[in-house]
C-alpha cells in the first residue's frame, strides 16, 4: 500500500540540481542516501528490474526517488518515536518472532544438497505426467474491430465485419485487410499475425470457434465483450507434455520443499510426543470469551 500511495505521487522530474557528492548521490532534506544505501538498495531489486532501470533513466528515477522517500517517511516516524507506540512495540515482537522462528525450524530441516536422486525425480515425473502437460497452441490472424457504444454504428460495424469475413473468404489477402482495417494496432501491423498462445490464453469466445477450423480458415466474424474478430487459422500445436528434462528444477524445488515441511512436522511430532502440551481448558475458555 505504501508503494502504491508513493508511487502515485511521484513524477518523472522530481531530481532537483544541487550540491550532491560522490560518496552521498541522492538526498532529501536531511535524509541521505550513500553509494553504498544505493548498492544495497539495487542488490534487492530483481535481475529484471535492474536491467530495466539501466536501460531506462526515468524508471532509475522512480526507483530512487520511491526509496528515499520511505526512507525520510520511516526517520520522521522515528524522530516522532513512533516505533515506540505499545501497539507498534507489539507488531514488531510479533514480526521478529515470526523470524526467528522460521529459521529455527528451517535449522532443524537442511535437506541435503543431492536430495532427490535421480531415481525420485524420474518417479515423480512418471506420476504427474498430466501435470507437465503444454496445452494446444494457435497461431492466429485477425482483423479487429471495436464496437461503438451507438447502436446505428454498432449495427453499421457489424455489417462491416461480415464483408470483409466475405472478402477474406473471397480471396483478398487477409494480411491486407488486418492492415487496412484491424483496431487492434499492433497486430495490423503485422497484417493480423497474434503470434503463437496456448490455447488457454485465447478468449473463450475464440477458442470455441478455432477448435474447429482448419487450416487458412476464415471465420465468421466472432463477437467478444471487446468487439468483433474475424479469425484466420495459421498453424497449430497438439498438446504435449514437456520433457523430464525441461520440467526437472520445477520438480526438484517442490520435492525439495516437500521434503523439508515434512521434517518441519516430523520435528514438531518429536517435540511433543517428549514434552506433551497441558492445559486448562475451562480457563482458556473464560480468556476467550473475555478477549476483545
Amino acid at each position: 500500500m505504501l508503494a502504491v500511495a508513493l508511487a502515485c505521487s511521484v513524477g518523472s522530474g522530481a531530481y532537483a540540481a544541487g550540491d550532491i557528492s560522490k560518496s552521498t548521490p541522492v538526498q532529501m532534506g536531511n535524509t541521505r542516501m550513500s553509494t553504498a544505501d544505493i548498492s544495497d538498495f539495487a542488490s534487492s531489486l530483481t535481475q529484471e528490474v535492474r536491467n530495466q532501470a539501466l536501460a531506462d533513466p526515468a524508471l532509475m528515477t522512480r526507483l530512487i526517488q520511491l526509496e528515499i522517500i520511505r526512507r525520510a517517511i520511516l526517520h520522521e516516524a522515528v524522530a516522532r518515536k513512533w516505533q515506540k507506540r505499545p501497539d507498534i512495540v507489539r507488531q514488531v515482537d510479533v514480526a521478529r518472532n515470526a523470524i526467528v522462528l522460521k529459521s529455527y525450524l528451517a535449522s532443524k530441516a537442511v535437506i541435503p544438497p543431492g536430495y532427490p536422486s535421480e531415481d525420485d525425480i524420474k518417479a515423480t515425473y512418471d506420476l504427474n505426467r498430466g501435470s507437465f502437460v503444454t496445452p494446444r497452441q494457435y497461431r492466429l490472424e485477425q482483423i479487429f474491430l471495436q464496437i461503438p457504444a451507438d447502436p446505428k454504428k454498432a449495427r453499421e460495424t457489424e455489417q462491416k465485419a461480415k464483408l470483409l469475413a466475405k472478402s477474406a473468404r473471397g480471396g483478398a489477402r487477409f494480411e491486407d485487410l488486418a492492415r487496412q482495417n484491424s483496431q487492434h494496432k499492433p497486430s495490423a501491423e503485422k497484417g493480423g499475425d497474434m503470434g503463437w498462445a496456448y490455447e488457454t490464453q485465447i478468449l473463450p469466445e475464440i477458442r470455441n470457434v478455432v477448435a474447429g477450423m482448419r487450416r487458412n480458415e476464415v471465420s465468421d466474424p466472432i463477437r467478444s465483450n471487446v468487439g468483433w474478430h474475424i479469425i484466420k487459422m495459421l498453424e497449430t500445436k497438439p498438446a504435449s507434455v514437456r520433457p523430464l528434462s525441461e520440467v526437472r528444477p520445477l520438480i526438484v524445488a517442490d520435492l525439495r520443499q516437500r521434503k523439508e515441511q515434512a521434517t518441519e512436522q516430523l520435528f514438531i511430532v518429536q517435540m511433543l510426543q517428549k514434552t506433551p502440551v497441558k492445559a486448562n481448558y475451562a480457563e482458556l475458555r473464560n480468556i476467550f470469551r473475555a478477549a476483545q
